[in-house]
This record gives structure tokens, sequence and C-alpha cells, in this order.
């Protein structure tokens, strides 16, 4: 007996586990405090918007610990600012042209398992429906300051790209550490499904909210539309790789994933955020002027008009053509209908014919927005 006890001490094997275990105990005690602290992420108040059916759906969530886990209760709007949400859920019916435009009191029973969060939606109440919503489920990863999200990769089980983010997570965005003045390929910090090519001008201040334009490509790699109005208007400059034309979806989710990263690393002036495009890149930006109504202050429209219904008529709109577009007689007769409607418009006949149009053209749009969307006058121009 002896001699087997003394065999078992000089076994290396477990020896070396021996060693090993006060690591063993330390790395779970780490993971236990990681995870609480995880969970006391959890009770807040939070914001959130989820893709499905190429449609965007906004959250504003209270949750309270309940059970073994968490229960959420609020509501979910589409078509709908924020303010016209919250009137809803008052018992306001809200005045919108925006088709399908709906809002639901939701409840959600939320699990938390280490880092894996799980929305499960249990009920909903209508409060003003012109659309139709299901509960869903959303599946996601949590990570500090309190940003849960995915990018949605499993259709079968009906999982959605999401992004939930507690009030204070997105209050002061982190230092900057990309360099101004320059155009970036980026990937999305909380996915990496979807990128963006941005440009920061060199006059971006993070102590002041910075207006945004997000342009879409028919071909998709979309580019910001003019680096030299980014730098005379300040406005942060995005666009869309992976949206381009077909399925509406992958368009939606782009814009959800790239909309909210920009907030992730930019001190956003959500009153306003702008949307431009050419072909079918001008319908994905007058969809996302119906989706974001209160966020979008103005679109520019470029070889093409609406893809579904007119955008909210306190969006100006910029409509650019060519002389020759296949789409001319499209697009000139949204501006006259526009313009007789009262609605802030502007017009461009360009002399080619179905494409993006000249520099000249959108750096005109540009001006033109920020004279009539911010209550200032024109950038002024930089002496040559």
């Amino acid at each position: 007996m002896k001699k087997q006890k003394e065999k078992a001490h000089r076994d290396p094997a477990v020896t070396f586990a021996f060693l090993l275990l006060p690591f063993y105990l330390q790395f779970a005690c780490c993971a236990a405090g990681d995870a609480a602290k995880l969970a006391d992420l959890m009770p807040g108040t939070w914001h959130g918007v989820h893709s499905a059916g190429g449609l965007a759906y906004q959250h504003c969530i209270r949750i309270q610990r309940g059970g073994a886990g968490f229960a959420g209760q609020g509501i979910s709007w589409c078509g709908l600012s924020e303010e016209q949400a919250m009137a809803a859920m008052r018992g306001q019916k809200p005045v919108t042209d925006v088709p399908g435009a709906l809002c639901v009191a939701q409840q959600f029973a939320i699990k938390l398992e280490g880092d894996s969060v799980t929305f499960q939606g249990v009920s909903v109440q209508n409060l003003f429906n012109g659309g139709k919503y299901k509960p869903n489920l959303l599946v996601g990863k949590l990570v500090p300051p309190g940003v849960a999200a995915s990018d949605g990769a499993d259709d079968k089980k009906g999982e959605h790209l999401f992004r939930f983010w507690k009030d204070e997570a997105l209050a002061k965005p982190p230092p900057l550490d990309l360099e101004k003045g320059k155009t970036h390929k980026l990937g999305c910090l909380d996915g990496t499904k979807y990128h963006y090519a941005c440009y920061i001008p060199k006059n971006y201040d993070p102590e002041k909210p910075a207006p945004v334009l997000i342009n879409f490509s028919p071909g998709g790699n979309g580019e910001p539309l003019s680096t030299k109005m980014a730098e005379e208007s300040g406005w942060v400059m995005a666009g869309l790789t992976e949206s381009k034309n077909g399925p509406f979806e992958p368009i939606c989710e782009n814009r959800e994933a790239v909309l909210f990263d920009l907030r992730r690393r930019f001190k956003v002036d959500l009153k306003h955020v702008y949307f431009s495009g050419f072909s079918g890149g001008a319908r994905a930006s007058s969809a996302s002027g119906q989706a974001y109504p209160g966020f979008c202050a103005g679109l520019i429209l470029i070889g093409a008009a609406y893809a579904q219904g007119v955008p909210p008529k306190e969006q100006a709109i910029f409509y650019i053509t060519g002389q020759t577009d296949m789409n001319k007689g499209e697009v000139t007769g949204a501006y006259e209908k526009a313009k007789a409607s009262g609605r802030k418009c502007q017009f461009v006949l360009h002399p080619g014919g179905h494409e993006w149009g000249r520099p000249q053209d959108h750096e005109a749009a540009i001006r033109w927005l920020v004279q009539e969307t911010s209550g200032t006058k024109e950038p002024e121009k930089k002496k040559p």
C-alpha cells in the first residue's frame, strides 16, 4: 500500500494536475465573477433595433430580475419615431404615411448563460397596428458596457440581426482610435457579417454631435458620397459594403449594423441622420427614411425615387437624374409631386444617363440639405 501511494505521488500526470489546481480554481472564480458582472449589467432601461423581413423594429425595454433570469417589458415599433411610439403607448393614435407602421407592447423572457443572452418574446399587445408583428427569438452576445448583439446567423430558428444597448452604454463613445481626414474600411465592432467605408472629417469633435450620411450603392461596396463635403459640412460619411440590389433583408441588416456601429464609435447627431443612394440604392435610401422618422432629416435620391410609398413629409429630399436616364420620368414625377405637397425638395438634371451624376451635383445636394435641415447657412467653400 505504501509503495502504491509513493508511486501515485511520483506519477508526473498526478503531480502536474496538483500544480494546476490553483490555476483552475482561480479561473473558475474569475469566470464566476465575470458572469456576475454581466448579470449586473442587465437591469435597467434598454433601447434596440432588430431587422426582420426587410423592416427595422425598434425597442424600448425595461429589464428587471425575475425568477432564474430576467424579465423585460416595453414597446416595439416600426415606421414611427420614438415620440410617436411613446404617444401610442399613452393611447394617442400616431399620424403617419409610412405603410405598415405599427407599435406594440412587448414582453420578453430573458436568459443569460455566460455571455450568451436570449430575448424570447412571450406576448404582444397591439397599440397601433398598421402592420404585422410577432414575438421574436433574439440570441446574441452580451458585452460591457451593456450591449447585446447578433448578426442573426440561424435563420431556420427565426433568429434575426439585432443590436440592443443599455441607455448609458452609448452615453459617451470611447476615445477615437481612427485617423481623421481619411476613409477607413471598417468591420462592425459587434459582428463580423457587415462592413462599411467611413470618412471622418478633420474637424470632427467627439464632444459635439455630428450628422451622419449613409450611402447605398446598387452594386455593393458603397463609398462615402463626398469626402470634400464631409470636410466642409463636418458630417461623418459612410458607404455600405454588403448592401446591393437584391433581397431587401441584407440591405436592411447592413444599414442597422452600420448605423449602430457609427453610434458606438462616434457622437452621432440623432436628429440629423441622412441617407443617399443611386438607382436601387436610392430606393434603399427612401426606405431608410421610412424606417427612421425622427432620426432621418433628409435624403439624396439619384437615378430612382421610392421603394414602396413616400418617405415622411418632414424629410427634405434632393433628387438627381440624367438627361437620358431610363428613370428620368420617375424621378422628375416624384420631384413635382413632392414640390406640390409642400415638402422641402430640390432637383438637378445632369447631362448623362443612368449614373451617379457629377461630383458637383452631390456637393450641391449636401450644401442644400445643410441649409434646409440644420437652420444654418451653407458651409463655406474653402479657398483654393
